[in-house]
């Protein structure tokens, strides 16, 4: 479980940090984006993400498409 929330971490991470300024991401988009994660991610629930968690973080992912987008 550990794995899987450090994975979940790293991915955003990367995403927020790769994202051009004028084409950034914001906070709130990934707040929003990631409610359905919070069980998961606080420990309240089974030892894997439910399916709209996995959905909602890959859509995170698409939201800076472009190797121009995710450049900073």
């Amino acid at each position: 479980m550990k794995a899987t929330v450090v994975a979940v971490i790293s991915i955003l991470a990367v995403i927020l940090v790769a994202a051009q300024p004028g084409q950034a991401v914001t906070c709130g988009q990934v707040d929003a984006a990631l409610m359905p994660c919070i069980s998961y991610l606080t420990g309240r629930v089974g030892d894997s993400p439910s399916p709209a968690c996995c959905s909602r973080v890959k859509a995170v992912k698409d939201m800076a498409q472009t190797t121009a987008d995710k450049k900073v």
